[in-house]
């Protein structure tokens, strides 16, 4: 099984984004795009 090993540092999937910035940039965009795009999304940020 494969295994990263990852600082307590911060904490979650922050440590893992952290770990790997040229994957989480990506991931943090469309996150954003998903959570907060008007066109996309219809959470407000008294939703989140």
């Amino acid at each position: 099984m494969p295994h990263i090993t990852l600082s307590d540092e911060f904490p979650g999937i922050r440590s893992l984004f952290n770990y790997s910035p040229e994957t989480s940039e990506p991931m943090n965009q469309l996150a954003n795009l998903l959570l907060f795009d008007k066109s996309y999304s219809t959470l407000t940020p008294e939703n989140i």
